[in-house]
């Protein structure tokens, strides 16, 4: 879900407690201009932000993985 007042995606995963320590890539998908993406944690839910080469969020569409150790 899109956060307008954070321009970040929130992304709640059924079942699991989201944390750094587990291993995420995003990427998105064929936008034309290079787009930096990053992932974080809003209390247990994956936060995803990408950037443009001005450095300004922007929204895309992307896809995830998320892999838990554990």
């Amino acid at each position: 879900v899109w956060n307008a007042g954070t321009s970040q995606y929130e992304i709640t995963i059924s079942g699991v407690s989201y944390s750094t320590n587990m291993s995420t890539i995003v990427t998105p998908i064929a936008v034309g201009a290079p787009r930096i993406g990053g992932a974080s944690s809003v209390g247990t839910d994956l936060a995803v932000a990408f950037f443009n080469t001005s450095s300004t969020k922007v929204q895309v569409s992307f896809h995830f993985a998320v892999y838990d150790p554990q």
